[in-house]
């Protein structure tokens, strides 16, 4: 099963690291261990002040993050 984790921010950098870094601390119960899951941010910010906050955790989290 694939779940997708969207999440839309609008200049935001600490509380989405914030979340970010509580997703990443999910666990799932044993009939769920398999999931594909993927973490998409949407930026509405014209200046991307989130990019560097995904950018700098990208490959701390578990699961794929764009």
């Amino acid at each position: 099963m694939k779940v997708g984790i969207c999440i839309g921010t609008y200049k935001r950098p600490n509380g989405l690291r914030r979340l970010l870094s509580k997703i990443n601390e999910l666990e799932f119960l044993n009939e769920f261990k398999n999931l594909e899951v993927i973490i998409i941010v949407v930026d509405n910010d014209a200046q991307k002040s989130s990019l560097k906050v995904v950018n700098s955790l990208k490959d701390q989290l578990k699961w794929p993050l764009i």
